[in-house]
C-alpha cells in the first residue's frame, strides 16, 4: 500500500471535546507518542482538510482507492439541535493545526509540515521533541519544552512563538538562483540559519555566501573550481553561544554538506582586540583552527565542520613559537645522554 499523505490526527494528542451523538468521550490521551513516518511528509493537522471548504472523506474509502471530497460541514444536529462543528461548544476547536496536552510528550521523527493559516499549540508541561525536520508555513506556540535536534525551516508567514532547546536550529527557508559562475550570495535579516534551496530539484553551487546581519558574521563555503556541491537543500548556522571578558564561542550548524579536505569554510565574525593583542582558535576537537586573516574589528578562520568554536585573545608575545620547542627540547636531552654515557664507557675501558 502506498500512503499518499498523513496528518499528526486528533485522538492522537488530542481529543474532541464532545462526540457527534451529543456525548462525551470517554477516552484516555496517550502520554507518550512517537510519529515515525519518514516515507511521508506529516501534517500537523487534525482533519483530512483537501481545500478550504472541502475535505476528504472516507466512509466508503477502499484501500488502494482514492478518498472522495466533499464539502467541509461546520455543522452536526443531535437532539434535534443544531452544534458547531469547529470553535467555542464544538468537537474540535479548529479544523486545522493541532494541541500537544500537557503531561504529553511527543517525538516527531518524520519531515513535518505546519500549514498556513494552522497552530501547534504546546501547553504548559508538555515535551516535544523534533528529530527531523520541520517546514512551518503555519505557527508553532510554545509554552511547554520544545527539543529542536534538527531543522526547522521558517517559510514565509511561518514563526515560533516561544523558548527552544536543542542541538537543531530555527532557520529561515531561502529560494537561491546560482549565478552563471556557481555562486550563491544570500543575507538573513534577523535570523542565525538559513536553509537554501532551488526554485525546483536540486541545488549545485561551487561557492555559498551567507550573511547574518544580527550578528555582523559571515559564512562562505567554497569548493574547488572544477566541482560543485549538490543536493536537495543546505542548511548553514552561526551563533555565538558563549562570551566572557577574553573569549568567544561560536556554534557552527551545517546539514547537506559532506565536507572534506577539498571544501572550505571561511567564518568571519566581529572581534575587536586591544593593542598588543591578537587571537587563538580552537577547533570542537580541542585542535587550533587556522586563523585566516585579522582585520580592524573581524576576524577570519577556517571550520573544519559544526561545533563550537571558541576565539580566545592572547598577548602577542604569548602567541610565539618559543625558541626551544618540546620536541627539540627532547631531542637535546637525548643527545646529552647518549653523549654521557659515551664518556661513562670511555673512562671505565681506559681504566681497566
Amino acid at each position: 500500500m502506498e500512503v499518499g499523505s498523513a496528518i499528526l490526527g486528533a485522538g492522537i494528542t488530542d481529543v474532541p471535546a464532545v462526540l457527534c451523538n451529543g456525548q462525551t468521550p470517554e477516552t484516555v490521551i496517550a502520554r507518550n507518542v512517537n510519529i515515525d513516518c519518514s516515507a511521508v511528509s506529516l501534517v500537523m493537522d487534525r482533519c483530512f482538510i483537501a481545500s478550504e471548504g472541502k475535505a476528504y472523506r472516507f466512509s466508503s474509502y477502499l484501500i488502494g482507492g482514492d478518498p472522495s471530497i466533499m464539502t467541509q460541514r461546520t455543522t452536526y444536529y443531535t437532539a434535534y439541535q443544531s452544534n458547531p462543528v469547529y470553535g467555542d461548544g464544538g468537537i474540535w476547536t479548529s479544523a486545522t493545526g493541532t494541541d500537544v496536552f500537557e503531561g504529553v510528550q511527543l517525538t516527531i521523527n518524520s519531515d513535518a509540515r505546519v500549514n498556513a493559516g494552522s497552530i501547534m499549540s504546546v501547553a504548559p508541561g508538555a515535551i516535544v521533541v523534533n528529530a527531523d525536520s520541520i517546514i512551518l508555513y503555519g505557527t508553532i506556540d510554545n509554552e511547554g519544552i520544545f527539543r529542536n535536534n534538527s531543522v526547522i525551516e521558517k517559510r514565509s508567514g511561518g514563526s515560533f512563538n516561544g523558548d527552544i532547546e536543542g542541538e537543531g536550529v530555527l532557520a529561515y527557508g531561502i529560494t537561491v538562483l546560482p549565478s552563471k559562475e556557481g555562486r550563491v550570495d544570500v543575507m538573513a535579516e534577523s535570523d542565525d540559519a538559513v536553509v537554501l534551496r532551488a526554485e525546483g530539484g536540486d541545488l549545485y553551487f561551487n561557492t555559498a555566501s551567507v550573511y547574518l546581519k544580527s550578528s555582523n558574521s559571515r559564512i562562505v563555503i567554497t569548493a574547488p573550481s572544477s566541482m560543485y556541491i549538490g543536493g536537495d537543500s543546505f542548511t548553514v548556522g552561526l551563533d555565538m553561544v558563549d562570551r566572557t571578558a577574553d573569549s568567544q564561542t561560536w556554534s557552527i550548524f551545517l546539514s547537506g554538506i559532506a565536507v572534506d579536505t577539498s571544501i572550505t569554510i571561511d567564518v568571519t565574525v566581529p572581534l575587536r582586540l586591544a593593542d598588543g593583542f591578537t587571537a587563538n582558535v580552537s577547533a570542537p576537537d580541542g585542535s587550533s583552527a587556522d586563523v585566516v586573516s585579522i582585520q580592524s574589528g573581524t576576524l577570519t578562520f577556517r571550520a573544519t565542520g559544526s561545533g563550537n568554536y571558541t576565539i580566545v585573545a592572547v598577548a602577542e608575545e604569548d602567541s610565539k613559537e618559543p625558541f626551544i620547542s618540546g620536541m627539540t627540547l627532547n631531542i637535546i636531552v637525548a643527545v646529552l645522554i647518549t653523549i654521557v654515557a659515551a664518556a661513562v664507557v670511555y673512562l671505565l675501558l681506559r681504566d681497566a
